[in-house]
């Protein structure tokens, strides 16, 4: 398991993480683990964890390709950071979010407050949120930034969900012939009188010497 990931589910997350949120994040994947399925998690909740814990401590080739993506996109807000910027976000999308809910930190009474509970929940029961979020945090780690000056300037920018779409599938073709594989995904929202458009994509491909 990638370093990163195996730190987010570690085994305090697994004994506190709420199975209720858990399920529908398994479920997304369902008919693709490997000796797990998701009925599992309505067993007693000892018996559950004891489940939960073994697909997630596991080899990462057990579970789906599609759950390490999640997970490794949660774990990249899983953070008192990542809390932050969804506030941020929320804020800026006038979503209240949890009324009670804190700044979150390993002391918090209510294990709900915990930076990667709330990941979770964003994750499913706010998806734009939750993009807008990733987009940000993107930005911020990003080691290194470039800009595009198109053919003309001052020109007025009408923007679609239709032309978003035709921007990420032309920006897609790019990076696919450029060898920085098939994902692609473009987040846009407002700053004010701006337009931001993060484009996320793979990376180039590689090899390495296996011994």
């Amino acid at each position: 398991m990638a370093g990163n990931l195996k730190k987010f589910v570690n085994p305090r997350f697994i004994k506190t993480i709420d199975l209720a949120l858990m399920k529908p994040l398994l479920a997304r994947h369902e008919g693709k683990y490997k000796g797990f399925s998701v009925d599992l998690l309505d067993q007693e909740e000892d018996a559950a964890r004891e489940a939960l814990e073994k697909l997630l401590t596991g080899a990462e080739d057990s579970y789906p390709e599609g759950l390490r993506g999640d997970l490794h996109r949660i774990a990249e807000l899983g953070d008192a950071r990542g809390l932050e910027i969804i506030q941020a976000q929320a804020a800026r999308q006038d979503i209240d979010l949890f009324p009670d809910m804190k700044t979150g930190d390993e002391d918090a009474p209510n294990k709900a407050h915990d930076p990667k509970h709330i990941a979770v929940r964003v994750f499913l029961e706010h998806p734009d949120l939750f993009d807008a979020a990733a987009d940000h945090m993107a930005m911020l780690t990003a080691d290194r930034l470039h800009e595009y000056a198109g053919r003309e300037r001052g020109v007025a920018i009408d923007l679609t969900a239709e032309k978003v779409e035709a921007f990420r599938t032309a920006v897609a073709a790019l990076f696919r012939d450029a060898f920085l594989g098939d994902y692609c995904r473009v987040g846009d929202y407002d700053d004010d009188d701006e337009i931001n458009l993060v484009v996320s994509h793979g990376s180039m491909v590689s090899t390495m010497p296996v011994v």
